[in-house]
């Protein structure tokens, strides 16, 4: 093997090779999208369905009608949430038995930051904040100290 063959070495030198066809690049048919920016962290650490059967329902509508018959359990009654959702009263019923909504307790000492240091505490600031922001948004810091109500 140290030595090349020169007959073989020749050979090649005669050999021609063409290629038949051509060189298309596959343009693909779908539409670049426009959007470009990355997807966002959903609320719930995972996407909502876009369509739910009958009889069912999303964690963020559950969330909704637990929270509200916890509020008030006479306007949003087991009867008008199954009604409204299409589901079963039993269900409702279970769900509702069964599962809380926390409730976040604050104390009027320095509570702007207790509610949002306690939720990061316990690991679910980015996903409960954007939840209860209506709920807590009096607890957001002002920009002006005097506006806050006086002890008493």
């Amino acid at each position: 093997m140290e030595k090349k063959p020169d007959e073989l070495l020749d050979r090649l030198k005669i050999v021609k090779v063409t290629s038949e066809g051509s060189t298309e690049n596959p343009v693909s048919k779908r539409p670049l999208p426009q959007d470009r920016l990355p997807v966002g962290i959903p609320t719930f650490g995972f996407e909502e369905p876009k369509h739910i059967p009958q009889g069912k329902c999303s964690l963020k509508q559950a969330l909704d009608f637990i929270t509200k018959h916890q509020d008030d359990p006479k306007t949003h009654s087991i009867k008008s949430i199954a009604e409204t959702h299409s589901m079963k009263e039993s269900d409702i019923e279970n769900i509702v038995k069964h599962f809380l909504v926390f409730e976040l307790f604050i104390s009027r000492d320095s509570k702007s930051n207790v509610a949002k240091s306690m939720l990061e505490s316990l690991g679910v600031g980015k996903v409960v904040t954007p939840m209860f922001k209506p709920r807590f948004a009096h607890l957001e810091p002002t920009n002006n100290p005097n506006d806050l109500p006086d002890k008493k």
